[in-house]
C-alpha cells in the first residue's frame, strides 16, 4: 500500500466517484466527506481503503479540520455559492494539516475574460484563493483542472426531448466538451504522481469539439431513429435549465449557461500527454450511455 492518503471533497458525483475509484484500483486510501455515508458505501463498497467524514459544506466545515489531518494529498470538487470563502477554508484546513497537493476541479471559464460571467469569476476568485492568498508551506501544490462543457450534459440536459434537439446557436455552431470520466481519470493519475512533477499546473480540459449539427447526429446513429435540430430562443433554454439545476444553481450561472456561445476551440493538446491516452469523445461518451437516453 502506498504511503500516500488522500482527502476527497465531492467524491460522490460524476467526476469524484471515476477519482475515488480509481485511486482504490491503485491501493491509495481515501477519505471521503460526504453527506451520506451510505451513499459512499453503496458506491465503493466495504473497502478497508474507504473512510468517511460525515458534514455538509453547505453548513459547517470544521468536521473538515479534524478530519484532514494525516493525510498527504487532496481532491476538491464542489460549487457552493460562495465558492472562494468554501474552498479558501478547506485549502487553509488541509495546508495547515500538512497536505502537499490540492488537485481542485475549476471551470474553463475561469480563464475568460474578466467577469465574462458569474461561473468563470466564482472559479476564478476561488483560484485566486488557493493560489495566491492563503498561506502554505514550501512544497505545496495547488493543481488546478479546468474542464469544459461535460459530456454528462447531455445526457441530462442538452439532448433530444421527442426526437428533437434544441440549442439557442446555429447548427453550425462548434461546442467543447470533456468526459467527466476523463476528468475523474487525471485528477487521479495527478495525485498518484511525484507532487514536483505538477507543481501548480493549470490544465485546460477540451475532450472533443463538435458542431451542434454533429451532436445531432450522434444521437441520430446511437438512438437509431431520426433526430431534427431546432434552433430556440435563450429564454426557451433558460426555462428548461432552470427545470433541471435551479436548486443547484443561482440565477445569474442559469443564465451565463443558457446564453452561453463558445469560442472556436480544438481538442487540448495536452490531454493525451496527460491521460497517457485518446480522451473520450462524445459519440464514445454517449454511446457508452445509451441506456439513460432511453
Amino acid at each position: 500500500m502506498t504511503s500516500e492518503k488522500v482527502f476527497v471533497v465531492g467524491g460522490t458525483g460524476n467526476v469524484g466517484k471515476q477519482t475515488v475509484r480509481a485511486l482504490l484500483a491503485s491501493n491509495v486510501p481515501v477519505t471521503l466527506f460526504a453527506r451520506n455515508p451510505a451513499k459512499v458505501k453503496e458506491l465503493f463498497g466495504d473497502s478497508d481503503l474507504v473512510s468517511v467524514v460525515q458534514g455538509d459544506l453547505d453548513e459547517d466545515l470544521t468536521p473538515i479540520k479534524q478530519g484532514i489531518v494525516g493525510h498527504t494529498r487532496a481532491f476538491l470538487l464542489c460549487a457552493p455559492e460562495d465558492m472562494a470563502a468554501t474552498k479558501g477554508t478547506i485549502a487553509q484546513y488541509a495546508f495547515e494539516a500538512g497536505v502537499k497537493q490540492i488537485v481542485d476541479i475549476s471551470s474553463i471559464s475561469a480563464g475568460f475574460a474578466w467577469r465574462a460571467n458569474l461561473i468563470g469569476y466564482n472559479h476564478f476568485l476561488a483560484e485566486k484563493r488557493m493560489v495566491e492568498e492563503i498561506p502554505r508551506p514550501k512544497g505545496a501544490h495547488v493543481v488546478t483542472l479546468r474542464p469544459s462543457r461535460f459530456m454528462s450534459n447531455a445526457i441530462l440536459y442538452d439532448r433530444p426531448h421527442g426526437n428533437v434537439l434544441r440549442d439557442v446557436v446555429a447548427a453550425d455552431q462548434t461546442q467543447s466538451w470533456i468526459s467527466p470520466n476523463d476528468i475523474g481519470a487525471l485528477a487521479a493519475l495527478i495525485l498518484q504522481d511525484d507532487i514536483n512533477k505538477h507543481g501548480d499546473g493549470v490544465y485546460d480540459l477540451i475532450g472533443d469539439v463538435v458542431t451542434v449539427e454533429q451532436r445531432r447526429a450522434i444521437f441520430e446513429s446511437v438512438l437509431g431513429q431520426p433526430i431534427t435540430y431546432e434552433r430556440i430562443t435563450a429564454t426557451e433554454k433558460f426555462n428548461t435549465l432552470n427545470k433541471f439545476v435551479a436548486h443547484l444553481l443561482p440565477f445569474p450561472a442559469i443564465v451565463s449557461l443558457a446564453t452561453l456561445v463558445d469560442a472556436p476551440a480544438e481538442p487540448s493538446l495536452s490531454l493525451p500527454i496527460l491521460l497517457g491516452r485518446e480522451p473520450e469523445t462524445l459519440e464514445q461518451f454517449i454511446s457508452s450511455n445509451k441506456a439513460a437516453l432511453q
